[in-house]
């Protein structure tokens, strides 16, 4: 590096471009603050360059595919699909490009956020270096997103495995794909690919989709192994080999062993915050086996900087991430954002996993409703089968589950089935809004729609109650919750 020219001095300095950065950096330019972004790779992040995007593109391509194989119940024939790979990687190539000028370098500087290509890496705890560029900020705020975990397995090395961010520049179908992993990644991609005629096995140390409502998980994984997916849980991996133009590998669940012989391996198990490079120890910034030492607000042990995104250590969907940026922006407008600052309510969760039926979790699960509220709630369930649009599509696999407060507020919503991901954005934004399950069951909703599914359900969770309509002197339907 050559020689540091005088320090720039600005009021935000974000560390990766990623959908959390991006973010975080159009809000504080509609703020009013000078903003300097710092990106070693591409601007996009994960999410548009090989996460999300790329994903839902391989999905769509796998989708047609069943769809052509399952529409004889429709009384149209077909023949099986003809599937070229080369093709649906340029497909999922075109959509990378499409959506590039939405966070391209050229975007953020027309909105005033000065961009340097660079490793940042702190020399101080006040002055981050990019280049020979010394960035002195008042607030900074990390957001390089994370990588795919690499597990310690004997004999990895001898392979050339697959990531995440790696599996979408396949241009030949693999023969036989196994999936490290079964969280929501890996079985999306393990679904996209069977899907497409490759024969895939997932393996899960643990319970595959762990993260879903049991019962919803187990409407998932039965569609899964009905399609056709090989599936092994609370398996582990004792070791791997390369053996010719195949790959061996020994897989161990209790006193059991076996060996599968398989031509490609993916390594979906979870993500590690992206730090390396970074300098932390300069900059005072603490770490924890997970990642950052960090507090409510996102700030780290250095008063100046803050993280948000994955780069936190946990999963965050967009929708977490820009409540994070929220969270940031609230504190570095905040004379007094040293102390921790009372917010009107925690952030509504939202967790989606892309297969068919998607599996959608929204506030509460019926678990969490118990732990927090006892005994003060009701489920109410109610099938697919019984949604117009779903019947109509012949889409009847999975059903929505209301978590209702004694009080009538909606407190969370569980769903497998078509749609999951669009009804729940409906759901968000009644428990967002504090709807009593009263309001929701008269909220218009189109007919035919999935989403009818959501009002339809609190209709149900009226009719089953009805007898009952006082619960521990509540009356049904008010808010009083605070």
């Amino acid at each position: 590096m050559g020689k540091v020219a005088q320090f720039e001095r600005v009021d935000v300095c974000i560390i990766g471009g990623g959908p959390a950065g991006l973010m975080l950096a159009e809000g504080a330019r509609r703020k009013g603050y000078s903003v300097t972004l710092i990106e070693a790779g591409f601007t996009g992040g994960a999410g548009a360059n090989w996460g999300a995007i790329p994903s839902q593109a391989l999905a769509a391509c796998a989708h047609r595919a069943h769809l052509i194989r399952n529409s004889g119940q429709l009384g149209i024939g077909a023949d099986e699909p003809r599937i070229n790979f080369a093709r649906i990687n340029g497909h999922i190539r075109s959509i990378i490009a499409e959506t590039a000028p939405d966070h391209s370098p050229e975007h953020l500087k027309a909105i005033g956020v000065e961009v340097i290509i660079a490793q940042a890496r702190f020399s101080d705890r006040r002055t981050v270096l990019a280049n020979d560029r010394a960035i002195r900020a008042k607030h900074f705020v990390i957001a390089t997103g994370a990588l795919p975990n690499i597990p310690a397995i004997p004999g990895l090395e001898t392979i050339e495995y697959l990531t995440p961010h790696t599996i979408f520049e396949l241009t030949r179908r693999p023969a036989h794909l196994l999936v490290l992993g079964g969280g929501a990644t890996g079985m999306s991609l393990a679904q996209s690919h069977l899907r497409l005629g490759c024969e895939v096995t997932v393996i899960d140390m643990l319970e595959p989709l762990s993260d879903h409502d049991p019962e919803l998980r187990a409407v998932g994984l039965r569609a899964l192994e009905r399609e056709g997916l090989g599936l092994f849980a609370n398996t582990g991996i004792v070791g791997i080999g390369k053996n010719g133009d195949t790959i061996e590998v020994e897989i161990k669940s209790g006193p059991n062993e076996q060996v599968l012989t398989v031509s490609h391996v993916l390594l979906a198990a979870g993500h590690t915050p992206s730090l390396e490079g970074l300098n932390l120890a300069a900059g005072r910034i603490k770490r924890t086996p997970r990642g950052l030492l960090l507090n409510k607000n996102f700030r780290t042990s250095n008063p100046r900087v803050y993280c948000i995104g994955d780069a936190t250590g946990d999963v965050a969907s967009i929708g977490t991430a820009r409540q994070h940026c929220e969270k940031v922006l609230a504190q570095i407008g905040n004379p007094f954002s040293i102390l921790p600052q009372p917010f009107a309510s925690e952030p509504l969760q939202i967790d989606v996993t892309y297969t068919d039926p998607e599996l959608a979790q929204i506030g509460l699960n019926e678990p969490a409703a118990r732990q927090r509220h006892k005994n003060r709630f009701a489920v109410t369930r109610l099938p697919f089968a019984q949604n117009s649009k779903a019947l109509a599509n012949r889409q009847l696999n999975g059903h929505i589950k209301l978590i209702v407060h004694a009080s009538g507020r909606l407190l969370g919503a569980s769903i497998a089935g078509p749609q999951a991901g669009e009804i729940a954005s409906l759901a968000a934004l009644a428990i967002d809004n504090g709807l009593s399950v009263v309001e929701l069951a008269r909220a218009p909703m189109v007919y035919t729609s999935y989403g009818q599914i959501l009002s339809s359900a609190a209709s149900r969770h009226l009719q089953e109650h009805q007898l009952a309509p006082i619960w521990h002197g509540l009356p049904l339907g008010k808010h009083l919750l605070p």
